[in-house]
């Protein structure tokens, strides 16, 4: 839907797939197993704004995620963002939103 209306789409479900592969007991959700806890919420909090400023960033904020699991979410995010470009829409519009 995103590629017919011209617009990006922020690739949070291939950032969390990977998360769920290479980090298992990173829990991204929540006790109900189908809402995000904060590990979930920050992953995709990240792709998001990845996706809208398409680069690299650092940030101190950790909510209440232990520091590494933090900076590896971030990473996670960046990475998957940065290297889909053309399949999230970005490089492939004259004109980006």
């Amino acid at each position: 839907m995103a590629h017919e209306n011209n617009s990006w789409c922020a690739p949070v479900g291939i950032a969390w797939q990977r998360v769920r592969n290479e980090r298992p007991d990173i829990d991204l959700y929540v006790d109900d197993q189908h809402h995000p806890g904060a590990a979930g919420s920050n992953l995709a909090a990240n792709v998001i704004l990845t996706t809208i400023i398409q680069k690299s960033y650092e940030s101190e904020f950790f909510h209440t995620l232990p520091e590494e699991t933090a900076r590896y979410l971030q990473n996670v995010a960046q990475e998957t963002v940065l290297d889909n470009l053309e399949l999230i829409g970005i490089g492939t519009q004259q004109d980006n939103p």
